[in-house]
């Protein structure tokens, strides 16, 4: 027996395309005919992804060179926000591992904006951006502007400054993105 298939409105009010009734002939991941993604939710979820992936690319980089400093000591001081002589042992280790966070969260702002199609459950994608934003957004607020506004941090002033300037306000606009992501305006207006 063959599914039902409804006659849908077009762009003008017409009934000229078949749509089918959500669920049916459709895998579970793609997003059922006449379910369109926002443009907000689009728009936002492509620059949170190429945000999130440009941090990754720096932190691989950060893997085997102090860029874009000239030796491993100023990068300690102003990057890390430590008075050591030089980065830690567990360096490349931190940020591959930083890297690797971060390339996911790139992968589910953009697997939510529909810019990539999603691998997987639908509510691990849910659930990692949310813990995408929340994490970006607590870096910026809890571990950022909070310790480095009010001089809690007793980090190195170069290291107060950048994340002042530079660190924090880049997680809370990525952490903003990524909330617009993964919390598209359908989901808030019902």
């Amino acid at each position: 027996m063959s599914p039902r298939w409804r006659r849908g409105r077009g762009r003008f009010g017409r009934l000229d395309r078949p749509v089918a009734p959500p669920g049916i002939g459709t895998p579970r991941s793609q997003p059922t005919p006449g379910r369109r993604v926002d443009l907000l939710t689009r728009v936002a979820g492509g620059f949170a992804a190429i945000g999130l992936a440009v941090a990754g690319v720096a932190h691989v980089v950060w893997m085997f060179t102090p860029w874009p400093l000239a030796t491993w000591a100023d990068f300690a001081r102003v990057v890390l926000g430590t008075a050591a002589s030089g980065p830690p042992a567990a360096m490349p280790a931190m940020s591959a591992a930083v890297a690797a966070l971060l390339f996911a969260g790139a992968y589910l702002a953009a697997a939510r904006a529909w810019w990539l199609p999603p691998v997987g459950p639908r509510r691990l994608h849910q659930v990692g951006s949310w813990i995408v934003t929340a994490a970006l957004i607590g870096r910026a607020t809890v571990a950022g502007f909070l310790p480095s506004g009010l001089g809690l941090s007793g980090a190195p002033t170069d290291y107060v400054h950048w994340d002042l300037l530079l660190y924090s306000p880049l997680c809370l606009v990525l952490g903003g993105l990524t909330a617009a992501a993964a919390f598209p305006r359908r989901l808030l207006l019902t």
